[in-house]
């Protein structure tokens, strides 16, 4: 765990990172399991997993990087939206996507936020 954010001894934002040179599917999926399993016990509604790209095409690889984390739910959840993606051109590459995934034990958030080194 790389930063969490409690509120009367229970966690209401859990973040995870990793760096990546390409959509490395077993260490993305390792740091989502951290995320979702090893990190939180509480059931954290705000969960955040940044991602550092190191690499040239940063455009193609947050597109296989949204399909990746896609399915990657798709095993785990009945439900999966994604409910927003910004784009900032500043002086860094980056983009956020807010998924909303839920199954019968309810619905969490998940912020996919990933930048170009």
């Amino acid at each position: 765990m790389d930063l969490s954010i409690w509120k009367e001894g229970i966690p209401v934002t859990i973040c995870e990172a990793v760096k990546l040179t390409c959509v490395d599917k077993i260490k993305l999926y390792s740091h989502i399991n951290k995320l979702f399993n090893s990190y939180d016990s509480f059931g954290c509604n705000n969960l955040f997993l940044l991602v550092y790209f190191i690499g040239g095409d940063f455009i193609r690889f947050w597109n296989a990087l949204l399909k990746c984390i896609q399915e990657f739910f798709a095993d785990e959840y009945e439900e999966i939206h994604m409910i927003d993606n910004v784009i900032n051109y500043g002086l860094l590459n980056s983009r956020v996507g807010l998924f909303e995934i839920g199954n019968s034990g309810g619905k969490r958030k998940f912020y996919l936020v990933s930048g170009k080194l």
